[in-house]
């Protein structure tokens, strides 16, 4: 996306705290006209066909009435535009504060962005903002449809978004395919790595990638600790190194969460 990055869990700091966001991909991808300011033309046409003949009006008068929908057309975008860096402001406050009442609002006064903006932004800034407020579901829906909005292949703003969304619901094999895409643009995204060896885990289709990808990254720090070290425990039972997932598991402690349970039950000898 041009102006807004997507922050989602997955982009924040292991305490949670906003990071600096990834960088989006440079190739160029397919942008789909915005449908609300394609239909005004059309529509100014309808009205002015209906003023004349309809109504037995002067052409002039009809073009008049039609005016404004084609003087819309014309500012479409730049009213989009200044929507949109208005919502960036209030987005970077809200996001920052954790605000999300003030998040919901901004996001429904933005609607010259919503309607005029281009569909492939607009639909990963939804994502990001249903991820905010916990619509996880809804997140998933709306970085799909930007997926197919830039082609079938997304940005990297959208392919962590969906992964992240899709993580989060447990549909690992979705996830999977979005984040290898993620890791594969910046194999630097070490939470994107972590949550991507957790769905090969969690799945069953971990083949030894799990525990690669965990020793290129470093070991998680605050509220993530312990996750992180349930799952490098699971990554080397899994290849088989009991001495390596005694350890880690040793390490990690007692199991805190349901997910950690279940990393803890794959890191224990079978």
């Amino acid at each position: 996306m041009q102006g807004i990055q997507t922050m989602t869990d997955s982009q924040r700091g292991e305490e949670g705290q906003p990071v600096a966001p990834v960088q989006e991909r440079s190739r160029r991808v397919r942008r789909e006209p915005p449908l609300a300011r394609t239909m005004l033309l059309p529509l100014s046409f309808a009205v002015i066909f209906g003023v004349r003949y309809g109504l037995g009006t002067s052409l002039t008068l009809a073009f008049a009435v039609a005016a404004p929908l084609v003087l819309l057309f014309a500012v479409a975008p730049l009213l989009a535009a200044r929507s949109r860096r208005r919502f960036e402001r209030v987005l970077a406050t809200a996001l920052a504060a954790g605000d999300t009442e003030l998040l919901e609002i901004a996001w429904r006064r933005a609607r010259a962005f919503r309607w005029f903006g281009w569909p492939t932004e607009v639909l990963e800034t939804k994502g990001l903002v249903a991820t905010t407020l916990g619509d996880v579901e809804g997140a998933r829906g709306a970085y799909q449809l930007a997926r197919e909005a830039h082609g079938g292949v997304g940005s990297l703003g959208v392919e962590l978004g969906l992964g992240d969304a899709c993580y989060q619901l447990g549909d690992d094999p979705a996830a999977i395919e979005a984040l290898r895409r993620v890791v594969t643009e910046d194999p630097t995204h070490h939470r994107a790595r972590r949550q991507l060896a957790h769905a090969l885990l969690r799945s069953g289709a971990d083949e030894g990638e799990a525990l690669e990808l965990l020793e290129t990254c470093p070991e998680a720090d605050g509220k993530g600790a312990h996750l992180d070290r349930m799952l490098r425990a699971a990554a080397y039972a899994s290849v088989g190194d009991k001495e390596s997932a005694k350890r880690w598991r040793k390490r990690a402690g007692k199991a805190k969460t349901p997910e950690a349970e279940a990393l803890a039950a794959l890191s224990k000898p079978r």
